[in-house]
């Protein structure tokens, strides 16, 4: 069934719905019990509500061997060691969160790419805890398309220029030119303190998640970003800054910012005045077990907090309050993928600066 939307208040609700997931099993799963992959890995749900999915048969897991297929459900997942080839299939009342209702600005379109100005607070793509609001998926329904590949990628709360193909050859050919650098990508921010004159740049090393390896996958990566002051106001003590990621590594410009002693001013997981562990990451090694514990452990307790204390009828699921507009915003903003062409001319996808950029 399509999904049925509403809106109100600025954002956009989808109504509950049913969801089967069917997952081949991943590397990291093997000789692990389901139960503990969900806890562990999937924790917008605690033990409990995985444990009743399994009693209630939503949950198997389909074994073929010599040609002969066996399903598993029932009490033997809580402690049956899942094997290569195995198949998950995962039935779930889903609840997505509700999103901004901000209009999806169309800066481009032709028979191959579609380029849109990402509003702040809505996800790329379908991930944990969102599909159907999801950038990809409405765009797909609004502009009547089967499919939309993206070629680059946004934080959710960070807005801009977005590149997505409408088949797969196009995707191909962006994301080379984007994986070889043959684009210039141009953000900007709103950060703390007056950020220095000169143009500078921070190559620290960035912490991203490297799916290649089996041991939780955490890994140090260089990066490179360089900045210049576009504009200071005394009144805030804040600075809009110029930044220009030579690497792409995932969250990048934030934690540059935050290292060089100017975090965004609203980034709810790297400004240390906000009161939270990222903003102070240097102290954590998040290569580790442990560093990788204290984060989660955070991010679990920050997602408690989050709920409005009632459960779904249907489901028993708890329920998210209703977000205040403001924690759907960042400021950080995609304003310009440039490259050129094959004749050598200049390509150019541009937004307008956002309206928080004006400041005095």
């Amino acid at each position: 069934m399509p999904p049925v939307y509403h809106f109100q208040n600025g954002l956009r609700f989808v109504a509950p719905y049913y969801y089967t997931y069917r997952t081949t099993v991943k590397g990291r799963w093997f000789d692990r019990s389901i139960l503990e992959v969900f806890t562990e890995e999937f924790r917008d749900y605690d033990r409990g509500h995985y444990i009743k999915r399994i009693e209630e048969d939503n949950v198997q897991v389909i074994r073929k061997r010599k040609g002969k297929e066996t399903v598993y459900k029932g009490k033997i997942l809580m402690d049956l060691p899942l094997e290569s080839g195995d198949l998950v299939i995962h039935k779930e009342h889903k609840h997505e969160r509700p999103v901004s209702d901000t209009k999806i600005k169309i800066v481009h379109n032709d028979q191959n790419i579609l380029v849109v100005d990402k509003p702040s607070g809505i996800p790329m793509h379908p991930v944990q805890g969102y599909l159907y609001n999801t950038l990809t998926e409405i765009l797909k329904k609004d502009l009547s398309l089967k499919r939309l590949h993206p070629c680059n990628r946004l934080d959710k709360l960070t807005s801009g220029v977005v590149l997505l193909c409408k088949n797969v050859q196009s995707a191909s050919f962006y994301q080379q030119m984007i994986q070889n650098r043959n684009f210039t990508k141009e953000y900007v921010a709103r950060v703390d303190g007056k950020f220095p004159t000169i143009p500078c740049e921070c190559s620290d090393d960035v912490v991203v998640i490297d799916a290649k390896r089996k041991s939780h996958g955490f890994c140090r990566r260089e990066a490179l970003t360089r900045f210049k002051l576009l504009k200071y106001s005394p009144i805030l003590n804040q600075s809009i800054v110029l930044c220009k990621p030579v690497t792409g590594r995932t969250h990048q410009i934030r934690i540059h910012l935050r290292n060089l002693g100017h975090a965004i001013v609203n980034d709810p997981l790297y400004n240390p005045k906000l009161n939270n562990l990222l903003g102070n990451a240097k102290k954590i090694d998040l290569t580790t077990r442990e560093g990788q514990e204290v984060v989660q452990n955070e991010h679990t307790q920050k997602r408690i907090d989050l709920l409005s204390g009632q459960k779904c009828p249907e489901c028993g699921i708890d329920l998210y309050k209703e977000p205040d507009s403001k924690s759907l915003i960042m400021y950080l903003h995609a304003l310009r993928y440039s490259s050129k062409n094959e004749q050598g001319e200049l390509q150019c996808y541009e937004t307008e600066m956002p309206q928080w950029t004006y400041i005095t």
